[in-house]
């Protein structure tokens, strides 16, 4: 199997220098001179306090990682002397960049800020743990479709715009596109799609059922409405956070209701085990509360989704494209 911290180098191309910054970084917002003394003894040169500001801040002959956005730069005022100093943060870029070193999403404070808030507003473990997975297993399907490719994301500025480009405007297709390749990658992209189809399909179905203006729910039986419009108040003022999660990352801003329906579609995966994922969205909704005949509707339409040979990619130049055109 491919890690994820191979995936992610493969993506971004970063140098150790630059690694081993957004690692310290991935801790918590640090200044200058506490950068250099976490990393002066962890890179092939031994960084001095000025090596630290170059590779943040550029110089002539390269850009620093705030100048491609993966570092974002603020001046904050200590409460205790009442100065301004300059506090280096990651961006949504960066926390992803982090995990050439990180392990897990869950070391990297960033990740974990908005896992804190959407764990306060839901106030659901079920609910809140599946949006959690569907956020990570995005962020993989991001890594392994660009890495399958050669798809260098380096210099690529303004990512959140980017992200909501490439899971929005897609074909309904794009989860089938990719080409068939060694058996480690396959293997890597086979289990990335099936995480991905299990919590995507939870969600996809109870936005599907809980807005009570959507028709759609009249479709599934056994459906209980109480806890329906439950669901539905939990998810109806967070949708967005979740939809685009990589634009309130950084930070929280009030966003109108949207309907999650149109980036949680269905997908149609190829060469997974769909009784693995059969029986884990049953699971899921089952602890949520639904009653099993609505289950066994959701199981139906799923079965009726599904495909079973891989695809090839027949449109390669989207991503291409939407970079080029940023």
């Amino acid at each position: 199997m491919i890690n994820l911290s191979q995936l992610t180098q493969g993506v971004f191309k970063l140098k150790q220098e630059e690694k081993i910054i957004l690692k310290y970084l991935a801790e918590k917002p640090l200044n200058a001179y506490q950068i250099y003394k976490k990393t002066m003894n962890y890179t092939r040169v031994s960084l001095q306090r000025t090596g630290v500001e170059n590779w943040l801040n550029g110089t002539q002959s390269r850009p620093g990682l705030i100048g491609l956005d993966f570092v974002t730069a603020k001046i904050v005022v200590t409460p205790k002397d009442k100065k301004n100093q300059t506090i280096y943060y990651l961006t949504t870029k960066g926390m992803i960049a982090c995990l050439t070193k990180v392990k897990f999403l869950e070391e990297i404070y960033l990740f974990n800020k908005y896992c804190e808030f959407i764990s306060d507003r839901i106030n659901d473990p079920i609910l809140f743990d599946t949006i959690k997975k569907f956020v990570k297993s995005q962020i993989q399907v991001f890594l392994i479709w660009h890495y399958a490719y050669g798809i260098n994301l380096h210099e690529l500025t303004s990512i959140q715009s980017y992200f909501e480009r490439f899971f929005e405007n897609v074909d309904s297709d794009f989860y089938t596109q990719f080409q068939k390749y060694d058996k480690e990658m396959h293997q890597t992209t086979k289990k990335i799609l099936e995480h991905h189809n299990i919590s995507s399909n939870v969600l996809y179905f109870i936005d599907m059922v809980a807005n009570p203006e959507n028709a759609e729910h009249l479709k599934y039986m056994g459906l209980n409405k109480t806890l329906s419009k439950q669901v539905y108040e939990k998810i109806k003022f967070n949708a967005l956070y979740v939809q685009r999660w990589y634009r309130h990352l950084e930070r929280f801003q009030d966003v109108g209701w949207k309907s999650m329906s149109s980036v949680l579609k269905s997908p149609k995966f190829l060469e997974i085990n769909s009784e693995m994922t059969k029986n884990k969205t049953k699971g899921i909704l089952i602890k949520l509360g639904y009653d099993k005949q609505f289950v066994e509707s959701v199981l139906h339409v799923m079965e009726l989704n599904k495909t079973k040979r891989l695809g090839l990619a027949k449109n390669l130049e989207i991503s291409e494209n939407l970079i080029k055109n940023m």
